[in-house]
């Protein structure tokens, strides 16, 4: 089919109104299936089933046929499109079907395909594996690579398996053991490209899966011609996306340096990496190019970090006697990118800075500059280093702005800007570049002008690896009721009765008896929320001012009921640096440890420094209940939650800038842990009338919802 045929086919089904509408209804009933809303609250819906399974692979044909074009590019969409329609239909426990495990693993598939590795992996998880090769995709798909081995094994040498024992076969399974051994070879191959960038054994696997799909054409089934096909596009999608592939079009991939950084990658624990994310593979031009520098926009989880990695290799290859500066916005940040640099570049020789923060320059500090390639530090670190040492500056071959967004006319972020001005006139003096790195940031082509004198140095890409879920949590008249965004515009996705406020004691007040309810106050309204989506994953809240942080805590441990068991931390060494940290500064029966040790953990700028650190490790390396935060965390940390709820849109008096709202809002939704991101705005609707109720919903939506009315850095 040529490519032309199936854009027009493709554009009949995205304009057709009625099957939008599908799509809609069937992702609204997802959300109230996933939040364990009750049937009979739900709208009535119009959709059936197994209409939607036919939907669902006309998309699917249609990306193929895309990809088997060799337009992976525009196979994405229709593929993503499939693939979730056959998620919202199948992936919730409430809405199984005999048929279910088929489908959820054609959607994985359908994923990986459109190089949405993370998608795949997560939804592979909710489905069980029934049969062998179920089970082989399964731990492909997860990257359980060690598992896949030992699962291959018995297979790869088993008798039942021989050319002879399946031409003796009187039970009927030849057809089924032809079909287990060639996907487990074919799969086997995969992880051996993976690992050595062989294509010799990469083609071979190739080969197989095509004269496989013969046999199941000739054999008419469906089932398993699904698969193969699938299979058979995610080999030949490594083209695209496999480090092997894109790295050589930019680095000598036989240089020892080089093969050191790839070798980091495809060994790194739990899971390697073995693939690059979309957005990655499309700023890559950009990132590396000899102009003066880049500026990249790309949503939190997308990959910032590794496209630095990768500036930062191609700088020391063009220059190996220039040294990298990263500044990185917070200390904690600092620490964080340190130890992420160390660990990819253990195997390239490549050294990494011990400095984090601070506004001294001393002797030890000055060693480790002269002997690290890469400098890491915060502004006011940096500023020392040069007031210490002009000469550092002209040795700046690369500088790295992180979290780029943080320009403003805040005190101290004037004081980073007079400093990045005399940092560009060095570096450019150089012959050097900038990269500025950002989640948010609307006016890239400015910055871009200012850092680089043209403003087409800029990439902006809005692909991130997990969805964003946005919605407004009301309490009103005692109970909180959820109310999502959602496509269908004849339906409105909503859990109207999420939380009920319950009656408690009896008590008198001014000799007249009195019934106490709970919730019975907007904090524990939203506290009781978020005890009840933390099934989905760890929650961050957000706070606006330090006060509020204690009361919210506060408002989650009576949520939790009367002495509830102390939080398991997996991470003990983690959780015993802040335990000690927590009481050396604060005593042994402090606020910040008793909330912590029921597993939520409070943030605030009056934490004090020595407690800081530890806290957000254990906040990264581990899973809180909850987390409890001023804005402090949402700009100071790589921190991913599932869900983040605003319990106020206002920070010490003052409406926060949509900038603001979504630097944090964009923690939300981890790669690889979460398909989507919750992101609730928190309103108390209480004694406001109905026309009052309905701006205040408008105005979030139209203030803060919508990402092209985000502020500007000045």
């Amino acid at each position: 089919m040529k490519i032309e045929v199936i854009s027009k086919k493709l554009e009949r089904l995205n304009n057709d109104e009625t099957i939008q509408n599908f799509f809609a209804q069937a992702n609204a009933r997802y959300i109230l299936l996933n939040t364990a809303e009750e049937k009979e609250n739900f709208p009535p819906y119009t959709i059936n089933d197994e209409h939607l399974n036919l939907l669902a692979f006309q998309y699917l044909q249609l990306g193929c046929a895309f990809a088997e074009n060799q337009a992976f590019a525009q196979a994405a969409s229709p593929l993503e499109k499939g693939a979730s329609l056959l998620e919202v239909v199948h992936a919730s426990m409430a809405n199984r079907s005999p048929t279910s495990n088929y489908y959820g693993l054609i959607a994985a598939l359908s994923y990986y395909v459109a190089f949405e590795y993370s998608k795949a992996f997560i939804l592979i998880a909710k489905f069980e594996a029934t049969t062998v090769i179920a089970s082989l995709l399964r731990q492909f798909l997860q990257r359980n690579f060690t598992e896949l081995s030992a699962e291959l094994y018995p297979i790869l040498v088993g008798d039942e398996y021989t050319d002879a024992a399946i031409a003796l076969d009187e039970k009927g399974l030849g057809n089924q053991r032809i079909y287990e051994f060639t996907i487990a070879k074919a799969l086997d191959g995969f992880v051996n490209y993976y690992r050595t960038g062989n294509t010799d054994i990469l083609e071979n696997a190739k080969s197989l899966l095509r004269s496989l799909k013969e046999i199941a054409e000739l054999e008419q089934d469906a089932g398993i011609w699904w698969v193969v096909r699938l299979l058979l596009l995610i080999s030949e999608g490594f083209n695209e996306a496999c480090i092997w592939s894109v790295l050589p079009k930019y680095f000598d991939v036989q240089d020892d340096q080089v093969q050191g950084y790839i070798r980091s990658l495809v060994y790194m624990r739990p899971r390697g990496h073995y693939e690059l994310f979309v957005s990655q593979r499309e700023s890559l031009e950009q990132v590396l190019s000899d102009d003066l520098g880049c500026v990249v926009s790309i949503p939190t989880s997308s990959g910032k970090t590794r496209l630095a990695e990768l500036a930062i290799l191609h700088s020391i290859k063009n220059n190996p006697d220039g040294k990298i500066l990263y500044i990185a916005p917070f200390r904690s940040l600092a620490f964080e990118v340190e130890n992420n640099l160390e660990k990819v570049f253990q195997y390239s020789g490549i050294s990494v800075s011990h400095l984090y923060g601070g506004s001294l320059y001393s002797k030890l500090d000055q060693m480790s500059v002269e002997d690290a390639n890469v400098i890491i530090a915060t502004p006011e670190k940096a500023k020392a280093i040069f007031r210490g040492s002009k000469d550092s500056f002209g040795e700046i071959s690369l500088a790295i702005l992180d979290e780029g967004h943080l320009l403003g006319d805040d005190q101290r972020l004037i004081m980073n800007e007079i400093f990045y001005e005399e940092l560009r006139y060095y570096v450019q003096a150089n012959g050097g570049r900038f990269l500025l790195l950002s989640a948010v940031l609307p006016n890239a082509d400015d910055l871009a002008d200012w850092l680089t004198e043209r403003r087409d140095t800029v990439f902006k890409n809005n692909w991130r690896p997990s969805e964003e879920r946005l919605g407004i949590l009301e309490w009103r008249n005692n109970t909180v009721s959820l109310n999502w965004e959602s496509q269908d515009s004849q339906r409105s996705s909503f859990n109207p009765r999420f939380i009920l406020a319950e009656e408690g004691k009896k008590y008198k007040y001014k000799g007249e008896e009195k019934i106490k309810y709970f919730p019975s106050n907007k904090n524990e309204a939203f506290a009781a929320t978020a005890h009840k989506l933390r099934n989905f994953g760890p929650l961050l809240i957000f706070v606006g001012i330090k006060a509020s942080v204690f009361v919210m805590a506060r408002a989650y441990l009576n949520v939790m009921g009367l002495n509830p068991a102390d939080h398991s931390w997996k991470n003990t060494q983690d959780w015993r640096a802040y335990d000690l940290a927590c009481t050396e500064t604060y005593g042994a029966n402090n606020d910040w440890l008793l909330f912590a040790r029921k597993g939520i953990l409070c943030h605030s700028g009056a934490l004090h420094a020595d407690v800081r650190l530890p806290l957000e490790r254990l906040m990264r390396e581990d899973k809180p209940l909850v987390i409890i935060s001023t804005s402090t965390l949402g700009q100071g940390v790589n921190l991913g939650v599932s869900t983040v709820i605003f319990s106020t849109l206002y920070q010490a008096g003052k409406k926060i800038k949509a900038r603001d709202f979504w630097n944090i809002a964009g923690r939300a939704g981890r790669a690889f842990v979460d398909h989507e991101g919750k992101i609730l705005v928190a309103v108390d609707t209480n004694n406001t009338s109905n026309a009052r109720r309905r701006n205040i919903f408008r105005e979030i939506r139209e203030d803060y919802f919508d990402k092209q009315k985000i502020d500007h850095a000045q």
